[in-house]
C-alpha cells in the first residue's frame, strides 16, 4: 500500500511539473538571423511583432511589423518607410501541411515541440519550435497559429536559424496592442489586383 501510495505522489509531482503555469500576456525578445533583434507584444486578445526602426549612415531604415487578433486567421502586415505607409492581409500558410514531430527541447525554461512545415510537393521547409505554456500561439513575424508561443524557427533547406527566442518577460504589461489604421495606407493588394486586371 505505502509503495503504491508513493508511486501515486510521484506521479502527480511530475504531471504538476509538465504541465507548468500556462501565460497569456507578455513580450517575446527574438535574435532574427543572428543579426538584427525583434519583439512579439501579445495578450488574450491579440499580439504584434515589431522591428524597431535603425538608422544606417544616417537615414531611417524601413521597417515592418504585423499585428493579428487571436481570433482571426489572418494577420495585419505593416510596411513603415520614411516615405510612405502600406499594409496588406497575410495568411501564411494556406497550402502547406503542419505535421507535428516527436522531437523536444528546452528554450529558455520552457519545454519545447517541434512541428515540421511541409511544401505542397512534400518538401521540409521549416522546423518550429513552440511552447504550449504560453498561449495564445504567437510568434515572431509570419510564425504563428502553432499550439503555443514559437520560440524558434529554423531554414532545414539553408540549414540556418531564422528566429530564436534570446528573452521572455511575462510580466510586461503596455498598451501597444491597439490595431493599426490603415485609412491613409496604401493596399498593397488593390495595387497588385490593378496590376494582374
Amino acid at each position: 500500500m505505502k509503495i503504491a501510495t508513493y508511486i501515486l505522489s510521484f506521479v502527480l509531482i511530475v504531471l504538476i511539473n509538465s504541465c507548468g503555469e500556462i501565460h497569456d500576456a507578455g513580450i517575446i525578445t527574438y535574435n532574427n538571423n543572428q543579426v538584427t533583434t525583434s519583439y512579439v507584444v501579445f495578450d488574450k486578445e491579440s499580439s504584434k511583432w515589431f522591428q524597431p526602426k535603425q538608422q544606417q549612415g544616417g537615414e531611417e531604415l524601413n521597417s515592418k511589423y504585423f499585428f493579428k487578433k487571436q481570433k482571426d486567421d489572418f494577420a495585419i502586415r505593416i510596411f513603415d518607410t520614411p516615405n510612405f505607409k502600406a499594409f496588406n492581409i497575410i495568411s501564411p500558410w494556406e497550402g502547406y501541411v503542419k505535421v507535428q514531430s516527436n522531437q523536444r527541447k528546452d528554450i529558455l525554461g520552457f519545454d519545447c515541440r517541434a512541428t515540421e512545415i511541409i511544401s505542397r510537393n512534400n518538401r521540409k521547409l521549416f522546423l518550429v519550435w513552440h511552447t504550449d505554456r504560453i498561449q495564445p500561439g504567437v510568434g515572431p513575424e509570419k510564425w504563428w497559429g502553432f499550439n503555443g508561443a514559437v520560440l524558434e524557427v529554423v531554414d532545414l533547406l539553408n540549414e540556418e536559424t531564422l528566429f530564436k527566442a534570446t528573452a521572455i518577460d511575462i510580466d510586461f504589461q503596455e498598451d501597444v496592442l491597439s490595431p493599426p489604421d490603415t485609412t491613409n495606407m496604401i493596399n498593397l493588394e488593390k495595387i497588385q489586383d490593378m496590376k494582374n486586371g
